[in-house]
């Protein structure tokens, strides 16, 4: 049987876009930007602001009582809670958690959450909608290696899905991941439409490049769903070359603070209704919660 690949399909053809919206992620703090919602007040103050904005896919990082990130399932699901009272946006809780005492990351003293840690998120109950995997090993902004290894992968995902967690997002950070993924596949772990998230402009992954995007879109089998992320200031631009070829979005202040150079952005929201006005001027129209729930298969 042939395999078509996404671009054999034209941008028009596309689904509705969906926007992903990570309104706090598990390193910075109000130290970078004094807007950032940590609590779980402020973030789903956040995230009901973003849903109303034009978000349906909420990431989750939670924080414990001092800012910091925590693996605790009671804090994750405060967050989730947070959200799910205030909205109807898709509940997404990331795999990766955060990084434990990220100030101390220049005396060597901070690390990532344990494997075993992080394979806890598939105890939450009730479940997120969503749940995310990280492609493959690597070492972000050169700090601490992050282990993401293929056996990791496989027994988090068996887990989820013994626990009825329809939602796998597959973060690539490198080229090499996306090929992790397909490994999977091939397996029978994954199985289609397999959604991945292409993140760039992290050091130690992926550069804020068109090539490297049309490269991962390239590659991946239809029938597949993807979005784009971007670390830092080069986020709009990859933003728009994403709905430009088709795909789906990802902003937030996980991924930047800055609204423009030099000018914190105020809210998460102002990213999300930027994505909203650029994609009216690209002829894309914006997918409700509901209609991003069929699409990513989570009903």
């Amino acid at each position: 049987m042939e395999v078509k690949y996404y671009l054999d399909y034209v941008a028009s053809e596309s689904e509705k876009l969906i926007i992903t919206v990570a309104p706090a992620g598990g390193m910075h703090g109000k130290e970078v930007n004094p807007n950032l919602p940590l609590s779980a007040k402020e973030f789903g103050d956040a995230a009901y602001d973003c849903y109303n904005a034009g978000a349906s896919v909420i990431h989750i990082h939670p924080r414990d009582k001092e800012g910091k990130s925590t693996s605790s399932l009671e804090a994750h699901m405060d967050y989730i809670d947070a959200v799910r009272n205030r909205c109807n946006a898709i509940t997404q809780v990331g795999n990766g958690i955060g990084i434990k005492d990220f100030d101390k990351n220049v005396t060597g003293r901070s690390s990532f959450y344990t494997l075993e840690e992080r394979m806890n998120l598939v105890n939450l109950n009730p479940p997120p909608d969503m749940l995310t995997i990280n492609g493959g090993t690597f070492q972000p902004h050169g700090i601490i290696i992050m282990e993401n290894s293929p056996q990791f992968n496989t027994e988090f995902v068996k887990r989820a899905k013994g626990k009825g967690i329809k939602g796998i997002e597959c973060e690539i950070y490198d080229l090499s991941h996306i090929h992790n993924v397909l490994d999977l596949r091939e397996n029978g772990i994954l199985t289609d439409p397999i959604h991945y998230d292409f993140v760039f402009g992290m050091g130690g992954g992926m550069p804020p490049s068109p090539e490297y995007l049309i490269y991962c879109i390239r590659v991946v089998p239809q029938p597949c769903t993807w979005q784009a992320a971007c670390v830092g200031k080069f986020q709009t631009y990859v933003m728009t070359v994403a709905m430009a070829l088709g795909g789906n979005v990802r902003v937030g202040f996980e991924d930047n603070v800055h609204y423009t150079k030099g000018e914190l952005a105020k809210t998460n929201a102002q990213m999300v209704e930027r994505m909203v006005r650029i994609a009216r001027e690209l002829g894309r129209e914006v997918a409700t919660p509901d209609e991003a729930r069929e699409i990513l298969k989570l009903v």
